[in-house]
């Protein structure tokens, strides 16, 4: 008798350490959502960087038939996890791979048997402070770099979103001003303000400022209005 085919919902709640971020941080619907915005395919390599409990792997590979899936995580628990998780939807080894480690010793070569470069698609949800020189540095021409509206880098222009995921493709855009930026994280082409006029810098930072404080995460707002502020400021 052929073996049903397990959906992929099932053990999202477990004594995980809420303090390092959600082991799964999307859900289903958003994964896929994610995936059909960047138009994954057969073709395509996924890196995951922070990959938690390997559910975008998971969806990646079973619903997008993905080439090859790799996933980075430095919690020991959540490795585990994820390594139970792949044998339980019978993922296969030359498709998947899980990675306990720390996503930086990518940048440095450090993890064998993979190479960042290979990856035509890249999640990236973690802390974005400091960290983008060094990625910018060791992906691909045509690489998507995705993340999504609480990890912005202020230092790229977004190429495409559909809310919450932002797509940045290299070589990446460099904004020309904070406007700019702020323009291609928004997406808002008309002033609700003055008709027939595109919005000025302070309606774009009043619904960029709204948007986070419906999520309760103005600090965060801040910090990218403050990041943003010096990278232009440095160059003048």
């Amino acid at each position: 008798m052929k073996e049903e085919k397990r959906p992929v919902i099932d053990d999202t709640r477990s004594n995980d350490d809420p303090a390092i971020g959600p082991p799964i941080m999307f859900t289903n619907p958003h994964i896929r959502k994610m995936f059909n915005f960047v138009n994954a395919s057969n073709d395509d390599v996924f890196y995951d960087l922070g990959s938690g409990w390997a559910q975008n792997i998971i969806i990646g590979i079973t619903e997008f038939n993905l080439k090859k899936c790799i996933g980075i995580e430095s919690d020991e628990d959540r490795y585990q996890n994820s390594i139970r998780r792949l044998k339980k939807y019978k993922i296969p080894k030359n498709r998947a791979k899980i990675i306990h480690g720390k996503f930086e010793d990518l940048f440095e070569n450090k993890i064998k048997g993979v190479n960042l470069k290979e990856a035509t698609i890249i999640f990236y949800g973690l802390e974005t402070t400091g960290i983008f020189t060094k990625l910018k540095k060791n992906i691909r021409d045509g690489c998507k770099l995705v993340y999504y509206n609480k990890c912005l880098f202020p230092e790229i222009k977004a190429n495409d979103s559909d809310y919450p995921f932002y797509v940045s493709i290299s070589p990446f855009d460099k904004p020309l001003s904070a406007y700019d930026w702020l323009s291609s994280i928004i997406k808002k082409e008309k002033s609700s303000i003055n008709k027939n006029k595109k919005p000025a810098m302070s309606e774009l930072w009043n619904e960029f400022f709204h948007d986070f404080d419906v999520e309760d995460d103005r600090d965060l707002a801040e910090d990218y209005r403050d990041r943003l502020k010096k990278i232009f400021s440095n160059k003048s």
